[in-house]
């Protein structure tokens, strides 16, 4: 598919080929790639090939262009271009920032994404919180980030935060957790003395 993305800076390259008179030279394949001769290995019948290039291709759009010959000599070619991301997307926590306390049973997290490449695809982003129980959460997504409420409170405590975020070239990116802690308890005060109901006496004042 012309200008597609691949995941991998070492893409596999399928292509067929046929020649009804002389037949195909299979071992005369060559791929250039932005015009320059690409290292490559190939497994190949009479009317294929599956090739690997084995070079390290920067990321960005790519030329490919395929030429093989005949047993004749004749030389045949095929071109196409397609575009390299093997970058995983990043997350980026606004809020909470991780190790906050939060005095709130139900926090709104909010969050950016960033993929330098084929962009994030917001229908794979998946966010999850882990505390004593896995919490389910209502997330909206926009083009570089969204925000995300728990649909039931959130028992006190430390919880974890994991994103698992996928790019359009299908790279995932599964983040470091990150934590916080929920606190909406106020601290418990006990008087111990003076005891309830008890009488105190001042000291007698000397004159």
């Amino acid at each position: 598919v012309p200008a597609s993305w691949v995941p991998q800076s070492r893409p596999n390259v399928v292509f067929s080929m046929v020649d009804t008179l002389s037949g195909v030279d299979t071992t005369s394949i060559q791929l250039l790639v932005d015009g320059q001769l690409a290292a490559s290995q190939c497994a190949t019948t009479s009317t294929s090939a599956d090739c690997w290039i084995t070079s390290t291709l920067p990321e960005g759009t790519r030329s490919l262009t395929v030429t093989v010959r005949d047993l004749a000599g004749n030389l045949g070619s095929a071109s196409t271009s397609f575009k390299i991301d093997s970058q995983g997307p990043l997350v980026e926590y606004i809020d909470p920032i991780p190790g906050a306390i939060l005095t709130t049973s139900t926090p709104v997290i909010q969050y950016l994404f960033t993929d330098l490449g084929s962009g994030v695809d917001p229908t794979a982003v998946d966010f999850r919180l882990d505390g004593t129980v896995t919490f389910s959460l209502s997330c909206s997504f926009g083009d570089d980030g969204g925000d995300c409420t728990p649909q039931q409170p959130i028992t006190d405590g430390r919880i974890s935060l994991f994103a698992s975020l996928t790019d359009f070239a299908g790279n995932r990116t599964v983040d470091a957790p990150a934590s916080f802690i929920i606190d909406t308890q106020a601290p418990l005060l006990a008087i111990t003395s003076p005891a309830p109901g008890s009488t105190s006496y001042a000291s007698p004042t000397e004159i």
